[in-house]
């Protein structure tokens, strides 16, 4: 069995307020090229298809037409909601989908079937195992009120485990925050203080675990549980990088290959850093750029200065402020979540750090507000 695995598409996301609309489409019809070159049997998105669980009508057009073109290519699609994604958005129409060979999971129940494909080996079967949050799994399966984020995902995935014969090859495709995975600016914390880490040992006993989620390509505690990354650099700390899919042969024992494909994109997203009359100098670059000066002084409209060489420029920083596209200052956020940032003006208001309940509290509110329960 030979397929691709893939994530964290982001579809409708803007950078720095700029629209990402025509680089997640470009990028797109080079997967779709790899995809038959390949000649894949399956795609598989770990989630976080959209960036928001009610995307703009052009990126679900986007998706649309992906789903389309791989049909035609008789790709078989297998994916599943991400904490981005609207559970109930990606479940619809699962059953009419089903019989066009794409196999989709939001909405979190007992007993998921598995999707069952079958190359010259015999069948493989996939684990479609949306994001969770303790809550979702508590009105599911359980009523036990102490769930944590990994006794959630264990318990979803026993669930799908049960649903496998002893002794067939089997994947899962999930959507969760492996404890040690690197993170990214660009993604959303699933909880505050790290309650959201779940222990990769929960996969034990699939030949190949396809996560969402960390945007940066990583293993996750063995060679076969796999973080394929985001497919483009959304935020500057990812400008190091190497974006792209993986692609996964699966021979008949279950023993995987695997090799990263990198996929041309429209525009680089990276950090230019020097004094401003040097970076004058430079070519003109079409990259999303954020320039940190080096000078020791304040450069005036350093941005008026810049776009001649930079016309994507996204933002100048120096002497720890931003200076955004229309040249007005802010102070640089850079790396600081919303927990964080409430945690700390929470203690300079109270003069005391947050307890574990308030902590909860204000988890469930940021969850709330960013459309994570949807």
């Amino acid at each position: 069995m030979r397929f691709i695995h893939t994530a964290d598409w982001h579809l409708g996301r803007t950078l720095y307020n700029r629209p990402m609309l025509d680089d997640q489409r470009a990028v797109l019809d080079e997967l779709l090229k790899v995809a038959a070159e390949k000649k894949i049997d399956a795609l598989l998105i770990a989630g976080d298809i959209f960036d928001r669980s009610n995307p703009p009508g052009d990126a679900i057009e986007l998706f649309n037409s992906v789903l389309a073109r791989l049909k035609d290519l008789g790709i078989k699609v297998l994916f599943i909601a991400g904490n981005h994604d609207g559970a109930q958005r990606i479940d619809y129409g699962r059953q009419l989908m089903a019989a066009s060979g794409v196999y989709t999971r939001g909405i979190v129940a007992q007993g998921m079937e598995p999707v069952v494909l079958e190359d010259k080996f015999g069948p493989v079967y996939f684990s479609l195992i949306p994001y969770v949050s303790p809550e979702i799994v508590r009105e599911a399966f359980t009523d036990e009120e102490r769930l944590d984020f990994n006794t959630a995902n264990k318990i979803m995935v026993e669930d799908a485990r049960r649903l496998i014969p002893d002794g067939v090859r089997s994947v899962a495709v999930a959507h969760a925050f492996i404890t040690g995975g690197k993170t990214s600016d660009s993604e959303r914390e699933l909880s505050v203080g790290g309650a959201a880490n779940v222990d990769y040992h929960i996969y034990d006993g699939y030949n190949y675990v396809a996560l969402g989620h960390l945007h940066g390509p990583q293993k996750a505690g063995r060679e076969h549980i796999r973080y394929s990354g985001s497919l483009l650099k959304y935020s500057i700390d990812e400008q190091h990088q190497d974006k792209g899919v993986l692609l996964i042969d699966m021979d008949g024992e279950g023993e995987i290959s695997l090799e990263k494909i990198k996929l041309p994109v429209l525009h680089d997203v990276r950090v230019a850093e020097g004094l401003i009359e040097d970076l004058e100098k430079l070519d003109v670059s079409e990259d999303y750029v954020e320039v940190r000066l080096k000078n020791d002084y304040s450069v005036m409209s350093p941005a008026d200065r810049l776009r001649s060489v930079f016309p994507n420029l996204l933002t100048v920083v120096q002497n720890e402020y931003a200076v955004d596209v229309n040249n007005e200052y802010k102070v640089n956020f850079r790396g600081r979540t919303y927990g964080d940032l409430f945690q700390e003006f929470y203690k300079n208001v109270t003069g005391r750090d947050m307890n574990e309940a308030e902590l909860n509290f204000l988890d469930r509110v940021i969850n709330r507000v960013e459309g994570a329960d949807e």
